[in-house]
């Protein structure tokens, strides 16, 4: 049942939470410009480096820890981030869906690749199993193209860094 924010019991730090965003079995929020997650960590999808469940909030560790988040965005198995106008993902990333060039798990954030890298990124959203993030005004998404949800105009396989939308793959 919705209650104030004292009748659930969080933690005082998390009193001025500016955004949050709910997964299949995880949440995240922002809260004083900190990322805190918790609920299930099978895949290190709360960012603290375990893979334990969490059932309070627990702040989002490593390159995280040191910048100011304004955003954050949950799927089932993997977070996104912005911190300082970049994008970090952390979690499930055998689709390459954390957009570090790679297809493997981290449990704790990563930059997406250079390919955004650079440009200054305003808003983030992970999908099941691929991500999107505008940067400098553009859309880029990388992670799985099973259903053209990259759109690139393919269904094959998987992109582990960046594209951005509305190019084709296919030249």
């Amino acid at each position: 049942m919705p209650g104030l924010v004292d009748d659930l019991r969080v933690p005082r730090s998390l009193k001025s939470v500016t955004q949050l965003s709910a997964g299949d079995a995880h949440s995240c929020a922002v809260a004083d410009g900190t990322a805190v997650c918790w609920g299930q960590n099978f895949a290190g999808q709360l960012g603290d480096g375990s893979v334990e469940v969490r059932l309070t909030p627990v702040q989002v560790s490593g390159m995280l820890s040191t910048r100011t988040v304004t955003q954050v965005s949950v799927s089932a198995r993997h977070s996104c981030a912005i911190a300082d106008a970049r994008a970090y993902c952390w979690g499930e990333g055998f689709d390459g869906q954390l957009g570090g060039g790679r297809s493997e798990r981290r449990s704790t954030p990563t930059p997406v690749s250079s390919v955004i890298g650079g440009k200054t990124v305003t808003d983030i959203s992970a999908g099941y199993s691929h991500s999107c993030a505008v940067g400098d005004g553009v859309a880029y998404c990388w992670g799985s193209r099973e259903d053209g949800q990259l759109g690139d105009g393919s269904t094959n396989h998987y992109a582990v860094m960046p594209i951005p939308v509305g190019v084709s793959s296919r030249g």
